[in-house]
């Protein structure tokens, strides 16, 4: 089973974090936020979502989610069921929307729309992952 993870990477949260299997997971980087950045960019969607107009009735767990290198508003909740996502916004303009003030707020920040519901931040240039070859060179690959 090593043997075929040698090549496997993970790189979740709009690529902020970095795990190569080696002879198990090693975490190479991870883009984290701090305190007071995550506090901004949480903020920012609160008042966005208001401003906007487009606050769900119901939820289904949390709606802002510190991922730690990315932050991300889920309008239905991290939890919500598939068919409720595919009614709630099926056009993004919801989506396209609530990311408008963000963009506005926070513009040393990457906004950008993440899936069905929900709506990702992380420093710029690391969802696009431009920097992917010189920083996920691993020695001996």
């Amino acid at each position: 089973m090593a043997e075929r993870l040698r090549n496997v990477s993970l790189l979740p949260t709009c690529g902020t974090i970095f795990h190569p299997y080696e002879s198990d997971w090693k975490l190479l980087y991870s883009e984290d936020f701090t305190c007071s950045k995550n506090t901004k960019i949480s903020a920012s969607f609160r008042q966005s979502i208001a401003l906007s107009g487009f606050q769900s009735e119901k939820s289904w767990g949390e709606t802002i989610e510190d991922r730690g290198s990315q932050i991300t508003y889920s309008a239905l909740g991290q939890k919500a069921p598939l068919e409720e996502k595919k009614k709630w916004d099926p056009d993004f303009t919801k989506g396209e929307a609530v990311k408008n003030l963000p963009d506005k707020q926070i513009p040393d920040f990457s906004v950008r729309l993440g899936g069905a519901t929900s709506n990702d931040v992380a420093k710029h240039g690391i969802a696009i992952r431009d920097d992917f070859h010189w920083r996920c060179r691993v020695p001996g690959r």
